[in-house]
C-alpha cells in the first residue's frame, strides 16, 4: 500500500506525529512517501492509494489536488468542519484532536469524586456545544454552570459568575472561548480567586491551568497506524470515528499546591477516566 505523507517541515508536532507513524511496527508492508504542501503536484499523488494530511494547510493542498482518500490529523474539529465545507465532494476522513465530552467530564470526576459543579466557558457560538455537555453531564449525575464570552471584552464579569459555586472552570477546546488573546486574563482571573481550571493542551497547563486531558502527536499516531494496517491497496474505508482513541493527562503541581488542591498520581487519574470512558 502506498502512502502519502504531506506535512509542513521542521521540528513541531507535525514532526513528531510523522516520526512516530514511520516508525510503527504495525506499517511493515506500508511504503511511504513524503512532500510539503507548498511543492505539491498533482502528479506527485497519482499513484499513492492514501493521503495522510497533517494539519490544515496540508489537507486544503492535498484536497486541491487529488480524489484520493485523504485523512487530515493534527487539526481541530472546527478545522475539519470547514474543510467539509470548502471541499464538499471530496473523500476525506479525520483524526482530530477535540477530546470527546465525556472525556473531559471524566477528568473533572476523576480528580474530584465527591464535587458535582462545573463551570464551562463557551465562545459566542457555543450553542450546539453547551447542548452536548448538558446531555452528558445530565447521564453523569453532574451539575454544569454556563459562562458565555463574546470576544476579550467583558470576560472577568463573565468568569466571576462562572466561578461563584463551581468547584472548578472547564475550558474546552472553543477558540472563541480560550485563545491567546484572552487566555491569560482567565488564568490569573481563577487562581487569583482558587479556582481551578481544566483545558485541553499542554501548553495551558504550563500557562496555569491544573489539568489537562488530551492526545500527543505520538497518540494520533498510534490510532492511525492501528487504522492504516487495517486497509488493503485494493479498497481503503475511511475511518468514521473522529475522535483520538489514545490520550493523556497532565497536572500543573506547582499550580495544586498553590490552590491546596490534592492532585492523585497520573496512572491513578488515567485509570479512572478509562473505566468510564474507554
Amino acid at each position: 500500500m502506498d502512502v502519502a505523507i504531506v506535512s509542513s517541515p521542521g521540528q513541531g508536532v507535525y514532526a513528531r506525529f510523522v516520526q512516530a507513524l514511520l516508525v510503527s511496527p504495525e506499517l511493515t508492508s506500508a511504503r511511504f512517501e513524503q512532500f510539503e504542501p507548498r511543492s505539491l503536484k498533482e502528479d506527485s499523488l497519482a499513484h499513492q492509494d492514501v493521503v495522510l494530511a497533517v494539519g490544515v494547510q496540508s489537507a486544503q493542498a492535498a484536497l486541491k489536488l487529488t480524489s484520493k482518500p485523504v485523512l487530515a490529523v493534527m487539526l481541530s474539529e472546527a478545522s475539519y468542519q470547514e474543510l467539509l465545507l470548502s471541499f464538499p465532494h471530496a473523500r476525506l476522513a479525520a483524526v482530530v484532536l477535540d477530546q470527546p465530552i465525556a472525556r473531559q467530564i471524566a477528568l473533572f470526576k476523576a480528580l474530584w469524586p465527591g464535587k458535582s459543579v462545573l463551570g464551562v466557558l463557551l465562545g459566542r457560538h457555543g450553542s450546539a456545544l453547551h447542548m452536548a455537555m448538558q446531555r452528558e453531564a445530565e447521564k453523569k449525575g453532574l451539575s454544569l454552570k454556563f459562562g458565555f464570552l463574546h470576544g476579550t471584552q467583558g470576560s472577568v464579569p463573565v468568569l466571576e459568575a462562572l466561578m461563584d459555586g463551581s468547584d472548578a472552570i472547564l475550558a474546552p477546546a472553543d477558540p472563541d472561548a480560550f485563545n491567546a488573546q484572552n487566555a491569560r486574563v482567565i488564568l490569573l482571573t481563577t487562581y487569583r480567586a482558587g479556582v481551578p481550571v481544566l483545558s485541553f493542551s499542554a501548553s495551558a497547563v504550563e500557562a496555569g491551568a491544573l489539568a489537562a486531558v488530551f492526545s500527543t502527536p505520538e497518540n494520533i499516531a498510534q490510532q492511525v497506524a492501528g487504522w492504516l494496517a487495517q486497509q488493503k491497496s485494493t479498497g481503503i474505508s475511511l475511518p468514521s470515528e473522529r475522535a483520538p482513541k489514545y490520550f493523556d493527562v497532565l497536572f500543573n503541581r506547582q499550580v495544586a499546591r498553590s490552590l491546596k488542591q490534592d492532585i492523585p498520581d497520573t496512572e491513578v487519574v488515567l485509570q479512572r477516566i478509562r473505566a468510564v470512558c474507554p
